[in-house]
């Protein structure tokens, strides 16, 4: 079994590197920073994968992304994430790759074997809109449909007062759970033969209470087996609405992949 180790949450117990093997007994989760340069994505250059030029500016402290939205006049469902098949919202892409018990890196392919989790934290915004983010594993992350980008992941969704949506989606749309008690959502998607099944999620309060817990059955395939994977980051509106320049979202949030091998 080949499996990433990074670094696990500052909270929680952490997991070993690469080269001995992998602790069973304590994984880790990778944390996201869009600003470590390991990101192709919006960087107010205007990159192909912020198709409507929505993202003004990216920080990252304490774990936290704070992404500042440029001025969207007119909203509607295309730059919403989950629900809708057109997905226009901006987005930052990077291969998927796992390490071996060498510590060497191995691109996750569509034809693997392996679970992709995620966790999402929420995390106040310092100027609210009404807006939707993504962690996902996909064969297309700069692919603005649904159909062909065939994401799934977790997500966390709000109005611009009022409860937060946490949960999880497939392609075009998503399930989750409504609480302004929603602090941290997990989610775990398991790809076998070129197919994705039931990505399930768990939301918790911020004392690691249950809330909630739910699924998506995606039944998505991919096209061949050799697609290389990546993970990608998504943010944009909740619904239909527009966004006054200035406003922002936060983003905090790790995953983690582990690739599986059949008994033989």
């Amino acid at each position: 079994m080949s499996v990433f180790l990074p670094s696990y949450p500052s909270d929680a117990a952490g997991g070993g590197g690469g080269g001995g093997g992998a602790d069973l007994s304590a994984l880790g989760f990778t944390p996201i920073d869009l600003t470590d340069g390991s990101w192709t994505g919006p960087d107010g250059s205007g990159n192909a994968y912020d198709l409507d030029d929505l993202v003004d500016s990216v920080a990252h402290s304490s774990g936290v992304n704070t992404i500042t939205m440029n001025a969207l006049g007119s909203g509607n469902s295309n730059h919403a994430w989950g629900n809708s098949s057109t997905q226009r919202g901006p987005r930052w892409v990077k291969a998927l790759n796992v390490q071996d018990v060498n510590g060497s890196d191995v691109r996750i392919q569509s034809g693997d074997f392996f679970v992709f989790q995620t966790v999402m934290e929420f995390v106040s915004p310092d100027d609210r809109f009404a807006a939707s983010s993504v962690v996902c594993v996909t064969p297309d992350g700069t692919s603005a449909t649904g159909s062909d980008n065939l994401l799934v992941g977790g997500i966390i969704r709000y109005n611009t007062s009022g409860a937060q949506q946490h949960g999880s989606i497939a392609g075009d749309f998503s399930t989750v759970q409504s609480s302004v008690n929603n602090h941290r959502t997990t989610t775990v998607a398991h790809v076998r033969a070129q197919r994705t099944e039931a990505v399930t999620y768990i939301t918790t309060n911020s004392s690691d209470a249950i809330i909630v817990s739910g699924r998506d059955t995606t039944t998505q395939n991919y096209g061949n087996a050799t697609t290389n994977m990546n993970i990608m980051i998504g943010v944009g509106t909740f619904s239909t609405a527009g966004i006054t320049a200035g406003k922002d979202v936060k983003l905090k949030a790790w995953f983690r992949c582990i690739k599986l091998s059949l008994p033989s």
